[in-house]
């Protein structure tokens, strides 16, 4: 069995009275765009889903994610890059700041 490694992806929005909208606990745009970047670097997405936060200004998303190991630098990179081109149901989504963190200790 491969290693994994659990990441948290924290999503907040850069655009004033923006909403990043609603998306079903296992699909959207942050789990979209996690896949991409997982794929550039070699890595492989196995689970991820949207957890509930409470209503905030400006809005976010936390995703949490569990892949084959990957460098939390360079994935939360090529997420920020990959993120002005994303569309979700043929929608642009709000400009956003993301990081990445991994939550497994060593």
């Amino acid at each position: 069995m491969s290693e994994t490694v659990t990441l948290q992806i924290y999503v907040q929005t850069t655009e004033q009275g923006s909403s990043l909208g609603y998306y079903p606990d296992k699909e959207g745009p942050v789990i979209d765009a996690a896949k991409q970047a997982l794929k550039e670097l070699g890595a492989e997405y196995l689970d991820g889903q949207y957890q509930a936060v409470p209503p905030a200004r400006p809005p976010f998303y936390v995703v949490i994610i569990d892949a084959t190991p990957v460098n939390t630098n360079e994935l939360e990179v090529i997420l920020n890059e990959i993120w002005s081109s994303v569309t979700f149901q043929g929608q642009p989504v709000p400009s956003a700041k993301i990081s990445v963190q991994g939550l497994d200790s060593a």
